[in-house]
């Protein structure tokens, strides 16, 4: 079973409104159910499920902020693998994939630039490096040593080399931010990574492709195209930009095209149904 435990309210509305499906292979609807076990002080249990491929549900439980010195709330302690990161759950275990012990991670939920990943604010505002306005995303806390980098404790503390206070350190999660980054539809595909089209004047479509991590890359034979019954328009490489272009002549508001990528050679391609109603604009 694959879960995440996290603990703010605001979680529900970030991955559960995130997390996307494309309508082939996967022609079942997605399933979310709310099923609090109690009063709403107890655990709310988010299950987001399909009758298939998944043989298992995705569990977001929402709980209620341990407190920390200074009124500061510490996230709660969830589980995942060191092999698999994309496995959490809410208590220790095997890991479901490779059955290696599960290890513990706290998940908070900061504010990001999505061009600029290594900025954690804890409010939102502006980037401090390109003024883009910051977004939602779930990063790991940890706590290190300012002189032992190699110090990384779940829990703060002190040092056990120099014991010196150890400070806050963020890490990105895997699937912790699913915000489109050009203004345009983001979708995780099946294979764990993503893809983001756009829609940035008449006839003009792009599309993104991002690690698991969300961090822009264009895979090594990858392809895509925009079918639209037998014609089939390829997206090409765009010149100085990390982004592939096809142009699809006389299209017009409200915009729908269905995207078939194949991200490496062994693997099928997949299919996305994007929907435009209106003009993509690059975030500020």
């Amino acid at each position: 079973m694959s879960s995440h435990r996290v603990n703010r309210r605001e979680f529900l509305t970030l991955l559960a409104g995130s997390i996307a499906v494309p309508a082939k292979p996967f022609d079942t609807p997605l399933i979310v159910k709310l099923a609090p076990d109690g009063p709403f002080d107890s655990p709310l249990i988010v299950r987001l499920a399909q009758d298939g491929p998944f043989d298992s549900p995705l569990i977001l439980s929402l709980s209620k902020d341990e407190p920390l010195a200074q009124d500061r709330p510490l996230p709660p302690v969830s589980w995942t693998c060191p092999m698999h990161p994309e496995v959490v759950d809410d208590r220790s275990g095997a890991c479901p994939i490779c059955r290696m012990p599960l290890t513990p991670v706290r998940l908070e939920l900061v504010w990001s630039c999505q061009l600029h990943l290594d900025v954690t604010e804890p409010q939102p505002g502006a980037c401090r490096t390109c003024g883009r306005k910051l977004v939602k995303i779930i990063k790991a806390l940890s706590f290190t040593c300012p002189s032992h980098a190699r110090v990384n404790e779940i829990n703060p503390g002190k040092c056990p080399i120099d014991r010196r206070t150890l400070v806050a350190k963020y890490s990105l999660r895997p699937h912790g931010d699913h915000n489109p980054k050009h203004g345009g539809n983001f979708i995780m595909a099946p294979n764990n990574w993503h893809v983001e089209a756009t829609h940035p004047a008449p006839a003009q479509f792009r599309l993104y492709v991002y690690d698991e991590y969300s961090r822009p890359f264009i895979p090594k034979g990858f392809a895509s195209r925009i079918v639209m019954g037998e014609k089939s328009i390829p997206f090409k490489p765009a010149a100085g930009g990390m982004f592939l272009d096809a142009r699809v002549p006389q299209i017009a508001l409200p915009a729908a095209i269905v995207v078939g990528a194949r991200f490496e050679d062994k693997q099928p391609e997949y299919r996305f149904d994007f929907q435009f109603y209106g003009y993509s604009k690059e975030p500020k």
